[in-house]
C-alpha cells in the first residue's frame, strides 16, 4: 500500500504578526512609564515653598492708659419730700372769729408774726379792765397797811419794854403787811393773765410757711381745741433717703446743728436735664428701713418752695416728691477711676503688656458707685487698660491698637500666597 498524499501540515506564523502582538502589550507599559518620569520631572522642577511657624493673627482692640488721679467719691440714693415744720393752729382761748388776713386760704404764703386770723375781744377786754382795778385797790390797801405800819412803829417805841420777837412782828403788823403785799401780787398776776388772753385773740404765724389748709370762717365759733388751719414750713423741708449702711463711711454727717454735712445734688424727671437743687446732709435717723435694712439719712433743703430772689428760677420742690440725690463723699487720694463696665468677671481687669499681650489681673476695688470703681492698689499710672470686648480672652493673646494696624504695611503678593498655602 501506498500513503496518501492528503496530509497538509500547520501554517507556520509570520514575523510581522509575532511583533504586532509584542506592541500591544509593551505600548501601554511604556506610556505608563512615560507618565510616571513626567510626573516626578514635574514635581522635581516646580516651585518649592518653605515652611513657615504658624503666626496667630493680633487681636484688634482699644486701650486707654490708666490715670492715677484724687477722686470724690459719688453715691447715689432716692427720697421723698417731707415738711420740716408742720403744726395745726388752734387758738389759745375761746370766742368767735371776727376777722380772717387774705392770706389765710390754702397756698397762702405768710411771714412769721402777721396775723392770720381775729377773735371778738370785748370779754378780753372788760376783765383786763377789771384786773387793772383790782391792781390799783391792792396797791392802795398795802399803801395804807404801810402807814399803819409807821404809827404801830412808833408806838412801839414809846412803849420800851421788853418783848419777844412773834410780839413784836405782830405789835408791827406784819402778818397784815405780808397778806397785804400778796394781794397785789395776785392781783399782778391776774392783770398779766387777763393782758394775755387779750393778745391772744388775735393768731399769728408763728414761724414763715404756707397754709396747707383752713377750717374756719367770719363768724366761727371757736375753742382752744378747734382747729383753725395747718400750716407747713417755708424756709426749710426735709428728704428722707435710703442707702446701704457700707456707705456711710463715705458721708460727712454733722454731730450737731452748728455744723454742716456732705453736700447733696437733687434731681427729678419733671425739672428736665440740667436742673438741680442742692441740700446737705443734716442727720442720720436711729432706725434702719424696715423692708431693704438700709440707712436712713436725712436732708436739708433751705428755701424749698423758691420762694426767695436767691432761688427764683429754681423748681419748687412740692412735698411727696420722689427725688433723686446724688452725695458728694470723701475724696480719696491716688485712685484709678474706671467706668464699671471695665471690671471683668466681677473684680479683674484685662492689660496690654508692654510685650503686646494680653494680662488678666484681679483687683479689689475700694469703691463701687453706679457709674464708676475706684482702685486703690494693683494698678500703675500709664497701663494699657484694654476697653474692647473680647469674645474669648485668654491671657498671653497678642494684642494690637489701630495706631499699630494703621502703621504695620500691607503684605506683599508671595506673603499672601504663602499665607493663602498655609490656610
Amino acid at each position: 500500500m501506498t500513503a496518501s498524499n492528503d496530509f497538509t501540515p500547520p501554517p507556520v506564523r509570520s514575523t510581522a504578526a509575532r511583533l504586532k502582538k509584542i506592541v500591544s502589550w509593551l505600548l501601554p507599559l511604556v506610556i505608563l512609564l512615560l507618565a510616571i518620569l513626567l510626573a516626578w520631572w514635574l514635581t522635581q522642577s516646580g516651585p518649592k515653598v518653605g515652611k513657615r511657624a504658624p503666626v496667630r493673627n493680633a487681636v484688634l482692640v482699644e486701650t486707654l492708659p490708666v490715670a492715677i488721679t484724687t477722686e470724690r467719691i459719688i453715691l447715689t440714693a432716692n427720697g421723698t419730700v417731707q415738711a420740716a415744720r408742720q403744726v395745726e393752729l388752734r387758738p389759745r382761748v375761746s370766742g368767735t372769729v371776727t376777722a380772717i388776713s387774705a392770706h389765710l386760704l390754702p397756698g397762702g404764703k405768710v411771714q412769721q408774726g402777721a396775723t392770720l386770723l381775729t377773735l371778738d375781744a370785748s370779754d378780753y377786754q372788760l376783765a383786763l379792765t377789771q384786773q387793772e382795778n383790782n391792781v390799783i385797790r391792792a396797791t392802795a390797801e398795802l399803801q395804807l397797811e404801810k402807814g399803819n405800819q409807821l404809827l404801830a412803829q412808833k408806838e412801839y417805841e414809846l412803849l420800851g419794854s421788853a418783848v419777844s420777837e412773834a410780839e413784836i412782828e405782830l405789835m408791827l403788823r406784819q402778818p397784815q403787811l405780808h397778806s397785804l403785799q400778796a394781794a397785789l401780787d395776785s392781783a399782778q398776776a391776774a392783770r398779766e393773765q387777763a393782758r394775755l388772753n387779750l393778745e391772744r385773740t388775735r393768731v399769728t404765724a408763728p414761724f414763715n410757711g404756707i397754709i396747707a389748709s383752713r377750717q374756719v370762717n367770719v363768724g366761727s365759733q371757736v375753742t382752744s381745741a378747734t382747729p383753725l388751719a395747718t400750716l407747713i414750713d417755708s424756709d426749710h423741708c426735709w428728704i428722707e433717703a435710703t442707702l446701704p449702711v457700707a456707705q456711710l463711711q463715705w458721708i460727712d454727717i454733722p454731730p450737731n446743728a452748728t455744723q454742716t454735712g456732705s453736700t447733696v445734688h437733687i434731681t427729678s424727671p419733671a425739672w428736665g436735664e440740667q436742673v438741680e437743687r442742692r441740700g446737705h446732709v443734716l442727720r442720720l435717723l436711729p432706725e434702719l428701713e424696715e423692708q431693704g435694712r438700709l440707712a436712713r439719712l436725712l436732708i436739708e433743703v433751705n428755701d424749698p418752695l423758691a420762694l426767695t430772689a436767691d432761688n427764683a428760677n429754681q423748681p419748687p420742690l412740692l412735698l411727696g416728691s420722689w427725688v433723686t440725690l446724688t452725695i458728694d463723699g470723701r475724696e480719696l487720694p491716688a485712685v484709678a477711676a474706671l467706668d464699671r463696665a471695665w471690671l471683668r468677671d466681677g473684680n479683674t481687669v484685662w492689660l496690654r503688656n508692654p510685650a503686646g499681650k494680653l494680662e488678666i489681673r484681679p483687683l479689689q476695688p475700694v469703691f463701687r458707685g453706679r457709674d464708676q470703681v475706684l482702685i486703690e492698689t494693683g494698678l500703675a499710672a500709664g497701663e494699657e487698660l484694654v476697653t474692647s470686648r473680647l469674645s474669648a480672652p485668654v491671657a498671653g493673646m497678642a494684642l494690637r491698637t489701630a495706631d499699630e494696624a494703621a502703621r504695620q504695611p500691607a503684605p506683599t503678593g508671595e506673603e499672601q500666597a504663602a499665607g493663602d498655602q498655609r490656610r
